[in-house]
């Protein structure tokens, strides 16, 4: 039994992996012919379809290649608990630090709130269009330091190259080797005026000299991290200390 011109057309639709066009096709022909609609507005409904369905796996796989610990936004954040000046967030939010290729330190104790605002900026930064790497500084000196012992230096380095911004999580909260630390200022200080770093940490830049085991280089990477940068200082009173505070005043009353 020969093809019906629907079988060809859906056959040439697979063929080109045009999945969107495919699924709405009948459904969109129906209501053309209804409507009593020409074929460009066919044409044109079908196309739409598959650029949103193209847009939205693009932005899922973004997210997925970013690697973020759990998804955040600024909606969530609760500004009136925080000494974070929020006008300033906002700025950082929509992005316009990339074009001039600034860094941002969230500085401040834990549970108040740098990684969600890290990622918050992140996330809004893959929306509209951009490549994002989340890393916890710990996984990625062990990444760093398991490349070197299997001969496979420089290959991070090269990956890195496709981001537009790395967001480096928790500096200081835990110790890693002075091999470590040197592997680390080495990728770091490849980023420089090149990629974006957003870096949080509970430790002020007096005691990196304890993370990276060399006080010159030390002072060199933050010679090169703040020479365009913003210094977000997010105080040292845990929201979630606090919530949970509140919860057991709550449960007394």
């Amino acid at each position: 039994m020969p093809e019906t011109r629907r079988e060809k057309i859906m056959a040439h639709l697979r063929g080109l992996k045009l999945g969107a066009f495919r699924r709405v096709y009948d459904e969109a022909l129906d209501r053309c012919m209804k409507g009593k609609k020409g074929p460009e507005e066919f044409l044109l409904e079908l196309l739409e379809q598959e650029a949103a369905s193209r847009q939205a796996s693009a932005l899922k796989a973004r997210i997925k290649n970013a690697k973020f610990p759990q998804l955040k936004d600024l909606d969530t954040f609760s500004f009136n608990e925080s000494a974070i000046d929020e006008a300033t967030i906002r700025r950082l939010y929509e992005g316009e630090f990339l074009k001039d290729r600034k860094n941002i330190i969230f500085m401040g104790g834990s549970g108040t709130g740098k990684t969600h605002l890290a990622i918050s900026i992140g996330m809004n930064l893959i929306r509209s269009g951009y490549r994002v790497k989340y890393w916890n500084l710990v996984d990625l000196v062990n990444e760093l330091e398991k490349e070197k012992e299997t001969g496979k230096t420089g290959e991070l380095m090269k990956r890195m190259k496709a981001y537009s911004l790395v967001l480096l999580d928790e500096l200081g909260y835990l110790p890693f080797s002075k091999n470590g630390g040197q592997l680390l200022f080495h990728l770091m200080s490849s980023w420089y005026e090149s990629i974006p770093v957003v870096i949080t940490t509970n430790l002020e830049f007096k005691e990196w000299d304890s993370i990276f085991q060399n006080q010159k280089m030390t002072v060199a990477l933050l010679d090169r991290l703040t020479h365009h940068c913003e210094i977000i200082e997010t105080g040292i009173q845990s929201f979630r200390l606090k919530e949970r505070q509140q919860g057991q005043e709550k449960e007394k009353e």
